[in-house]
């Protein structure tokens, strides 16, 4: 018989849960009074979503939610909502500019990567950020990058970090959702390799989001070793956000084979009798056909309660 273990430490981000459920409802669906007027909000979507990364948007649908695509989208007197991955700095001044009405509530690990990069003194230390390039957080930041800057990812530190390296110390910052295991790699490379008592390497104990200290990541070392799952599900909307990315390396490194459902359809029709399998939500909120997947796998295979 088939065994299934369903992960009690499931990916949803405390910090969104309260987003979605007690501000998105406030500020990004009817108009609001604001500083004497009505004005309707809505969030950019160029800012949260790119490269089928980031925000759900068939969610966002679902959930009646206001959005735009671009700032230049933005009705006459319309507000910006800013959440999740702040915004893109230089748009969002010019906003501020020209008068347009502005809520910014980003995540505060992320708002905390933005105070650490526009804080870092330029002068005495250069920055390694760990991000990867493509991401939303790198688009809507970059025009505050030192010239200096070494990006890099859990992937290719090394490499980057020994061609750009100059002779400054060290000031590192990480992209929230990277694993504290990835992010400790890198400390003990440049702790080994570019020694300095001036490094600033502790950062990242302000930036590693609520998400990864929720408990999934280790869940997923324990269960796999002592359920010994043979595969785990992972129920997502996209397996190419960076949280549902660390969520497959640590599958992949305890040792289990990481299944991507994202619709109905991926979910095996048959499995081996003796298969061990975990099952578990990435962060990314989602959409109803997605959400209720795992009560059809529940459904649908034999469990054995744990």
């Amino acid at each position: 018989m088939s065994y299934f273990y369903f992960f009690k430490n499931d990916g949803k981000c405390k910090w969104m849960i309260n987003e979605i459920e007690k501000y998105y409802p406030k500020y990004l669906r009817d108009p609001i009074d604001f500083k004497g007027k009505k004005v309707k909000f809505y969030t950019i979507l160029k800012w949260v979503f790119r490269n089928n990364k980031g925000a759900n948007l068939k969610w966002a649908e679902e959930s009646g939610l206001n959005y735009v695509n671009t700032i230049d989208e933005l009705p006459e007197g319309a507000g910006i909502y800013t959440t999740g991955y702040d915004a893109d700095l230089v748009e969002l001044e010019e906003a501020r500019k020209k008068g347009i009405p502005i809520i910014e509530h980003p995540c505060p690990w992320v708002r905390e990567i933005r105070r650490q990069l526009q804080e870092m003194n330029t002068d005495t230390h250069q920055c390694i950020f760990m991000v990867d390039r493509d991401h939303m957080i790198y688009e809507c930041y970059h025009t505050i990058f030192p010239e200096d800057i070494i990006i890099i990812q859990n992937n290719n530190y090394k490499e980057e970090i020994r061609k750009h390296k100059n002779k400054k110390p060290i000031h590192l910052i990480i992209y929230s959702v990277f694993r504290k295991k990835e992010v400790k790699r890198v400390i003990n490379f440049i702790r080994t390799d570019y020694p300095h008592p001036d490094n600033k390497l502790d950062g990242y104990k302000k930036t590693l989001c609520m998400w990864i200290r929720q408990g999934l990541l280790e869940e997923i070392e324990e269960a796999v070793k002592e359920k010994k799952l043979d595969e785990v599900w992972v129920v997502c909307s996209s397996e190419r956000d960076r949280s549902t990315t660390s969520i497959i390396s640590e599958i992949r490194e305890t040792g289990a084979k990481p299944i991507v459902i994202k619709k109905l359809e991926d979910i095996p029709e048959k499995i081996d009798d003796n298969l061990r399998v975990g099952v578990l939500l990435a962060p990314i909120p989602l959409s109803k056909g997605i959400g209720n997947i795992i009560n059809i796998i529940k459904e649908e295979y034999v469990m054995v309660k744990v």
